[in-house]
Order: structure tokens, then C-alpha cells, then sequence
């Protein structure tokens, strides 16, 4: 993205009311430990790295959860 990281996205969004419980998910191709670490502790529900398949994007678990808003953390 242009200007800002999909990380910087996420904490920017974090901050907006009315958005802090939105769901969110960074799509990347980077496969690093690191940044999807700094993505969830940014605030990211999930991430996604490699799971996209034939029928498209994988649901983690963490998502569903989160989009449902039926878990309890």
C-alpha cells in the first residue's frame, strides 16, 4: 500500500471509534514470524500469509470467532 503498511493500516483503524472491534485481517505475502506478530499485537483479528486455495481464503478459526462475536477470550 502506498504510503503506509498494512500494520500502520491496522493501528490507524484501531484508533477510529466505532471501529476498535471490527474485525480485521492483513493479507500478505510475507512469511515472517515477525510481522505477524506486530500485526496482531497492532490489533489485527488475524493474518494470512499462504492459505489461499482454489475456493479462496481460508478462515481461521480466530476470525470466524471474532466475526460471530460468540467466544470469550
Amino acid at each position: 500500500m502506498p504510503g503506509m503498511n498494512g500494520v500502520a493500516f491496522i493501528r490507524a483503524v484501531r484508533r477510529i471509534p466505532g471501529l476498535t472491534n471490527v474485525p480485521t485481517v492483513m493479507v500478505t505475502s510475507h512469511d515472517q514470524r515477525s510481522l505477524r506478530r506486530e500485526a496482531l499485537e497492532a490489533g489485527a483479528t488475524d493474518n494470512d500469509s499462504s492459505k489461499w486455495g482454489r475456493s479462496g481464503v481460508h478462515v481461521s478459526p480466530r476470525l470466524r470467532c471474532a466475526a460471530s462475536k460468540s467466544c470469550t477470550e
